[in-house]
């Protein structure tokens, strides 16, 4: 006699001519969840672009989950997906765009903790018959402190 086919449980699907329950995978957008035995959503900033038995991949910092968990895009301002950037004051730590550290701040499209910088110190870069010289400025304008050639001239804070 011939089998009778039977669907494949919610959120998974299977190849045509499938014979068994294992056969089915779960749906882009969707992960296999052990403890209930179903296919569930991918999480809040997860995505699974393709049908399959992979779990569910993080979106990069800067990015959500979109299309029903079956890819990610940047949020607002953040760019284009994948080339999304961090908001101003926060910077990429594993794939997550986290703030930066007390009492620092960032520009737009943070990469490292080390593009976090004090807001009260700002580097001021000149150049003058070929010799560089840099001094950074307190926010009322006076010089922290000063280096010409690489060479402490003085502190004033």
């Amino acid at each position: 006699g011939s089998v009778a086919c039977r669907a494949c449980p919610a959120n998974s699907l299977s190849a045509k001519g499938s014979v068994t329950i294992s056969n089915c995978w779960c749906a882009a957008g969707f992960a296999y969840d052990s403890g209930a035995g179903t296919c569930s959503p991918c999480s809040a900033g997860t995505y699974k672009a393709a049908a399959g038995s992979v779990a569910c991949s993080r979106c990069l910092g800067g990015s959500v989950g979109a299309g029903n968990g079956t890819g990610c895009e940047c949020l607002a301002g953040h760019g284009v997906y994948p080339s999304c950037v961090c908001w101003p004051g926060t910077y990429l730590d594993a794939g997550a765009c986290v703030d930066c550290p007390a009492d620092t701040d960032s520009s737009s499209g943070g990469q490292s903790i080390s593009d976090c910088f004090s807001p009260l110190l700002t580097n001021v870069a000149a150049s003058s018959n070929g010799a560089s010289e840099s001094a950074a400025y307190s926010q009322s304008g006076f010089p922290a402190s000063a280096a010409i050639d690489g060479v402490l001239t003085g502190s004033w804070l």
